[in-house]
């Protein structure tokens, strides 16, 4: 499976979602929003699960030439991760204030920031999956090569019966390292084998499940064991990756391929900017009084059409100009 490919498609999805999750601020559209969230709650649990896959893919075989310089390097991201959410977090609290003339309450923002350290209520932070990858990073810098991922697993799913948010992102980012380490080894090639090879068995699966019984296993998995929750929602992510990367080969069209695996390429800067630009894509749309039945699919066009222009923008000046500040500006943040 073409990994480009899958994160393109996930972020084309995170797109469907968050403007879903923006329409329903609107009364009238609370149902149909909910629907759709509810169909693709999983795409925060899939980043995790590619995040800790890539790194089981690229870290883990470096680990036993150069075990403190892979260490460093991936400490270093999950820092860099951790201050773009906090920076972009304290951005979002000034910027409204500005725009609603309110005072600024430091007390606030420290508590509110304090409260990384435990539980991460989505009311009170924004971009949340770049908070959860930092973590996993940084977890992973500790641990990588001294502590048997499984054992680890195990742990983790035994203590978050507790419901703790971040054993949960964790829970999954390591069983994408153990993924990856599978991939690796050639593998997870044999486990998929018969579902890549039956092509369209994962989206008959993936629609079949959708359309019978979603709301019942949905509802069994909230009230199951979190062993079993975590292998139903790995099994939903993976029929999801399978369907939408199917899908994308049966059009066989090079220009949607090659945006896909663009947006694949760019994931966590398109993550940033795709919620900037929904954001303002809702508030411009909210002013022009265009809140009718069809503003969902409009966010979602305007919202990616200008995702992929910036994004576009952004690969073509890096390959024009690779000693210019833009190139060395991405690779100092984000690499």
């Amino acid at each position: 499976m073409d990994l480009d490919l899958a994160k393109g498609s996930l972020v084309l999805l995170m797109i469907i979602y968050h403007c879903a999750s923006m329409a329903s601020l609107t009364p009238a559209y609370q149902q149909y929003a909910a629907a759709i969230t509810a169909r693709i709650h999983f795409i925060s649990r899939a980043f995790l699960l590619l995040s800790g896959l890539l790194c089981g893919i690229h870290y883990l075989p470096k680990l036993k030439d150069s075990p403190t310089k892979t260490r460093r390097r991936l400490l270093i991201r999950g820092l860099k991760l951790l201050l773009i959410f906090v920076g972009l977090n304290l951005s979002l609290y000034f910027i409204e204030g500005i725009l609603v003339n309110r005072s600024l309450d430091y007390s606030k923002i420290t508590n509110n920031m304090l409260l990384i350290l435990g539980s991460l209520p989505g009311d009170i932070f924004a971009f949340s999956i770049l908070y959860y990858i930092s973590m996993l990073l940084i977890v992973l810098s500790l641990i990588l090569g001294r502590i048997n991922l499984i054992y680890l697993l195990v742990i983790f799913l035994i203590v978050n019966g507790y419901n703790l948010l971040i054993i949960n992102a964790l829970t999954y980012g390591i069983i994408g390292v153990l993924i990856g380490e599978l991939i690796r080894n050639d593998k997870m090639t044999r486990l998929l084998w018969p579902l890549e090879r039956g092509r369209g068995l994962p989206l008959v699966v993936l629609v079949a499940i959708q359309l019978l019984f979603y709301d019942n296993l949905i509802n069994y998995s909230i009230s199951s064991l979190f062993l079993v929750r975590v292998i139903i929602y790995c099994i939903e992510i993976i029929l999801w990756l399978l369907s939408l990367v199917y899908l994308i080969n049966v059009l066989n069209i090079n220009k949607i391929t090659n945006l896909i695996c663009l947006l694949g390429k760019y994931t966590l800067i398109s993550y940033i900017i795709q919620m900037i630009v929904i954001r303002i894509n809702y508030d411009i749309l909210k002013k022009l009084v265009l809140m009718f039945w069809y503003y969902y699919m409009l966010n979602i066009v305007l919202s990616g059409i200008i995702l992929y222009a910036i994004i576009y923008c952004i690969d073509y000046v890096r390959k024009l100009y690779p000693s210019g500040w833009v190139n060395k500006g991405y690779e100092t943040i984000f690499n």
